[in-house]
């Protein structure tokens, strides 16, 4: 029996003609089954290639994309969670539009394929690790972040938390401040410039308390440039405005002047120092924290640190405390206990800076606020009882004080035991004024705070 032979183009019109039939004999087409003869023509290539163009990229686009099953489950399919059809009528706008809609078509790309590689890494880096992120508490995860030390890991970890929309301004800064954590460019999530569009943080402020956090790791680094060009990009802009709002807890305000100090200084205007912030701001609080963050290790940051606290003793007094005014004194006694910097005395100004942070000295006008309370109480008598230890230790013992900064004269010696009972002065009075219940905020009566702020004969800052 022969073959019958069949041309292409007759096989072609055949096939057509059949597809007509089954769109139906009204002239009207259902269109689910158009859509079935447009794939079957496809698969036999039988559409011309503008047609065949057209199909493949509708079909290529509309498709439902479900980059990771929790996010699928969650929020649906990427199609719907991403609009893919806006972002296809924008892909295609984009390039006739020039480079900025490129950037923004670039951006959503990189979202969709991190999205699709978080999906599909999560589940075996769960195995991996062998941990259940929803059963963890805040203080188990944190615990678990310090135990790591290798670096993939926290990069896998990174990834872990992002796939489960558990990577926030927290953990994300734990992990980035981790010793293990050396290298950027290691990371999935552009780190250097996060935003928005790749973490979503709950609230704004954390994008710049990241930024902050981004200066202390440069600095574990030893990259001197990142951070001039941090400072650089955000001070004017973002850091600055919001110290002046005081918008910006005291952990970030101090890493940022720490650092606008010690490595913009060579840079900015000569005029833009210390105290050149202390008179813009005009606040108690920000010139505690300037001159916590000041450096204490060489004579030039001692007379910075001379320079700061005289301000405050000076344009700053009705502000302070009785016990603010306390410890700014015994601070300029110890600046002035010796007339060289050296190792020990610098010592000795890095513990009262560590006081300071600690008890925040900075806060005490609000703590007096509430001085009943318990809590108050308890920061009241360990700053008595450290400012004594001080004293005692430092600059009374004669093996302390000598080894500091040799034998200490006889005017010094009686300035610091007028320095012990202000001290003592102090706490009866606050015991006093607690037994009486005093509505008082301030135990201190205007007489002795005089006693206080009286200058000593030697070493006032007045």
């Amino acid at each position: 029996m022969s073959k019958i032979r069949v041309s292409q183009p007759h096989l072609r019109r055949t096939i057509i003609r059949y597809l007509s039939k089954r769109s139906g004999d009204d002239g009207f087409s259902n269109p689910s089954s158009i859509n079935e003869n447009v794939v079957l023509a496809d698969a036999l290539n039988l559409l011309s290639p503008a047609k065949h163009n057209e199909h493949t990229q509708q079909q290529r686009y509309t498709a439902d994309f479900k980059p990771s099953l929790y996010n699928n489950l969650t929020k649906g399919p990427a199609s719907e969670q991403f609009k893919v059809e806006d972002f296809t009528h924008s892909s295609s706008k984009a390039y006739n539009n020039g480079s900025r809609d490129s950037l923004k078509v670039n951006e959503l790309t990189n979202k969709y394929v991190n999205t699709l590689l978080f999906g599909i890494k999560s589940s075996n880096i769960i195995n991996r690790f062998n941990l259940d992120l929803s059963s963890m508490s805040p203080k188990e995860l944190s615990n678990y972040i310090k135990s790591i030390t290798e670096e993939d890991k926290l990069m896998e970890l990174i990834d872990l938390l992002y796939s489960q929309n558990k990577l926030n301004i927290k953990n994300l800064t734990e992990i980035v401040l981790n010793p293990g954590f050396k290298d950027f460019s290691k990371c999935s999530i552009d780190l250097l410039n996060i935003n928005k569009n790749y973490i979503k943080f709950d609230s704004p402020i954390h994008y710049t308390q990241f930024n902050i956090i981004l200066l202390k790791k440069f600095y574990d680094l030893k990259a001197p440039l990142q951070i001039i060009k941090n400072l650089k990009s955000n001070f004017d802009k973002y850091y600055f405005p919001l110290i002046k709002e005081k918008k910006l807890a005291p952990f970030y305000e101090r890493i940022v002047w720490k650092f606008q100090f010690q490595y913009n200084r060579k840079v900015q205007k000569s005029n833009l120092n210390e105290l050149y912030y202390m008179n813009e701001l005009n606040n108690l609080q920000s010139s505690f924290l300037i001159w916590e963050s000041s450096s204490s290790s060489s004579l030039t940051s001692y007379d910075i640190n001379r320079v700061i606290i005289n301000y405050m003793l000076t344009e700053q007094a009705s502000k302070l405390t009785a016990l603010q005014l306390l410890f700014l004194k015994i601070c300029i006694q110890n600046l002035n206990h010796f007339e060289d910097a050296n190792t020990v005395n610098t010592k000795l100004l890095s513990n009262l800076k560590r006081i300071s942070i600690r008890y925040h000295i900075y806060s005490l006008h609000s703590v007096n606020n509430a001085h009943n309370e318990e809590n108050s109480r308890l920061v009241h008598y360990s700053i008595l009882n450290k400012l004594e230890e001080f004293i005692l230790n430092e600059l009374i013992d004669p093996v302390a004080a000598t080894s500091a900064g040799g034998a200490i004269s006889e005017a010094q010696s009686l300035d610091n035991i007028k320095l012990l009972k202000e001290i003592k002065s102090y706490r009866e009075s606050y015991i006093s004024s607690l037994l009486n219940n005093s509505n008082s905020h301030d135990p201190q009566t205007n007489e002795q705070v005089d006693k206080v702020l009286a200058p000593q004969p030697r070493y006032s800052p007045f």
